[in-house]
């Protein structure tokens, strides 16, 4: 498992504290059982770099001030919703031997021979939470899928080789990470096909409809009426 650091500075809290940092600072905080709640600030480029390789189940060292090291692991990261940029950082402090929930990324691995049939492997389940002490943390949870090659073929999580140490929710066991399914898009696009082609038709027979009305009428508003002298 690699190792992660990041050196990180004590900041004042509040609004008006906010307003002495620029772009190039990136705001956060660390809280933990046993730990108050602290407000931290660091470079943008390098904390965000750290915390992105790190992700939710990497255990990161983090140095503030000169204070001896915590060990902690990203709870919540804020991004912009338009531009994706971090703004903002949770860290959870972690001690040694503490239980604690954490999301563990699910990996496919190997071809399946389901997709050289034109068949298609949905991924139901990109991470997985599980209840473990910062030690036994998995990296990653690889799914071989090299065994599917029929319609219906799925791994649940039951399937899973998971160490004893770490506790999956029972609730998850019978979740399916990965199927194998049938093509259906192509279906989809013909009957949005045929509904839009039918709407055209319905459409011009309509316009058609309306033009020999029209027709009509103007025919037999261009019919002379007969005289009265040549009735008599």
């Amino acid at each position: 498992m690699q190792n992660f650091k990041l050196s990180l500075k004590r900041r004042t809290s509040g609004k008006a504290a906010r307003r002495e940092f620029g772009e190039q600072d990136l705001l956060g905080v660390v809280y933990g059982q046993g730990l108050k709640t602290t407000p931290l600030v660091g470079e943008r480029k390098s904390v965000s770099k750290v915390l992105d390789e790190a992700g939710t189940s990497h255990i990161i060292q983090l140095v503030v001030d000169d204070q001896p090291p915590l060990n902690v692991l990203v709870k919540d990261l804020d991004h912009d919703p338009v531009t994706n940029t971090l703004r903002h950082f949770d860290l959870h402090a972690v001690k040694k031997g503490e239980k604690i929930d954490v999301e563990v990324p699910v990996e496919l691995v190997g071809e399946a021979p389901a997709a050289k049939l034109g068949l298609v492997v949905h991924q139901l389940i990109d991470a997985l939470e599980v209840r473990t002490d910062p030690a036994h943390i998995p990296e990653k949870f690889e799914i071989n899928i090299s065994g599917l090659s029929e319609v219906g073929d799925t791994i649940h999580v039951s399937d899973l080789s998971v160490d004893q140490n770490v506790e999956l929710d029972e609730d998850l066991l019978q979740q399916p990470i990965v199927k194998i399914d049938e093509i259906h898009e192509l279906k989809v696009e013909d009957e949005t096909a045929e509904a839009e082609a039918a709407d055209v038709e319905a459409e011009h027979g309509a316009e058609g409809e309306e033009g020999e009305g029209e027709a009509e009428a103007g025919d037999t508003q261009d019919q002379p009426e007969e005289s009265t002298e040549a009735k008599a």
